[in-house]
């Protein structure tokens, strides 16, 4: 979600810092009057807002949002780092297994984790390889071409719409049907 406050337009180094000392347990009444002190929030509170100072209201408004996913970014970068830990289980781990534990672990913070694996689409990666056997892969797919931005961004748009919003644990082929050779 795009969020367009005073706090939310400040500098990301400032909103880290703010976001940092909210998470200490700094009092609002003097977070307020840092930020309302600080160049960089002056420069934006004049160019956006006719210069009106950051209020209580403003700080709790962005405790309510900004500040949450903040947390919750915060929390994933935690449990990365401790899969990260744990590299043995990481390199077994195939995207569809990956995929699932991420599903698995974030649902609870309601956070949809799902994968997109992609078939033969034009790009720098498969450039020399659909240079040299471009008719065999185009026979070997059951539609028949090689993918478009287009196929590629539908699912990424799917994903991020409304419509998969109940969806988490899932890795899409997008190939044209190729995988399906293989049921």
């Amino acid at each position: 979600m795009t969020r367009n406050g005073k706090i939310a337009r400040l500098p990301r180094e400032v909103r880290d810092q703010l976001n940092r000392r909210l998470q200490d347990g700094e009092p609002g009444t003097k977070l307020v009057d840092w930020l309302n002190s600080s160049p960089e929030a002056q420069a934006v509170l004049a160019a956006e807002f006719e210069s009106r100072a950051i209020s209580e209201q403003n700080l709790s408004e962005w405790k309510a949002g900004g500040y949450r996913d903040w947390l919750l970014q915060q929390e994933v970068i935690e449990l990365i780092r401790h899969m990260d830990a744990d590299s043995d289980e990481l390199n077994r781990a195939s995207q569809a297994r990956l995929t699932d534990l991420l599903a698995h672990r974030l649902a609870a913070q309601n956070v949809t984790v799902n994968a997109i694996a992609p078939g033969p689409f034009e790009s720098k990666m498969m450039h020399e390889t659909l240079e040299r056997f471009r008719d065999a892969i185009v026979a070997s797919c059951p539609l028949g071409r090689i993918g478009e931005p287009e196929d590629m961004a539908g699912a990424a748009i799917y994903l991020a719409s409304r419509a998969g919003a109940y969806l988490t644990g899932a890795v899409i082929p997008v190939d044209g049907g190729i995988t399906t050779r293989h049921a």
